[in-house]
């Protein structure tokens, strides 16, 4: 995943941005398969003198069944650490759409108060009778 960089983005989301690439660039919880290939020779030959088969066949399931644990354990561990973050950097993007929501609020107040001057004003243009009022305080003509 690849994030553009924009200068043009609040500094709030420049720095949400950065976090959320460091986020992705995080190393993912892996199973070391070399470890546990190790390990199996290990039990087996330990084992394999004085067990019959069901034993031997039951440890192997203990070791891997621990091995899962430990990285399903592990998986865990950063799965909650990656919300946490995600929860921490919703802090600043909230913030910021609040901002642009105000903003865009006035924006829509302005224009309208804008469009019914704008009415005023044609209204005023193509009503022939009404009297024309210079905007100049003191100035007045009738039209």
């Amino acid at each position: 995943m690849k994030l553009r960089r924009s200068r043009r983005l609040p500094y709030d989301l420049r720095r949400v941005q950065a976090a959320l690439g460091k986020l992705h660039r995080r190393p993912a919880a892996k199973l070391d398969l070399q470890q546990a290939r190790q390990g199996l020779r290990e039990l087996v030959k330990a084992m394999a003198e004085d067990r019959d088969d069901a034993e031997i066949t039951a440890e192997i399931d203990a070791y891997v069944d621990d091995l899962l644990a430990g990285w399903r354990s592990a998986a865990w561990r950063r799965h909650r650490a990656v919300l946490a973050e995600l929860d921490r950097l919703q802090v600043p993007v909230a913030q910021v759409v609040d901002r642009i929501g105000t903003l865009d609020h006035d924006d829509e107040h302005q224009q309208r108060d804008m469009a019914g001057a704008v009415r005023n004003i044609l209204d005023q243009i193509v009503d022939e009778d009404a009297p024309y009022r210079h905007p100049l305080p003191g100035r007045r003509t009738e039209g």
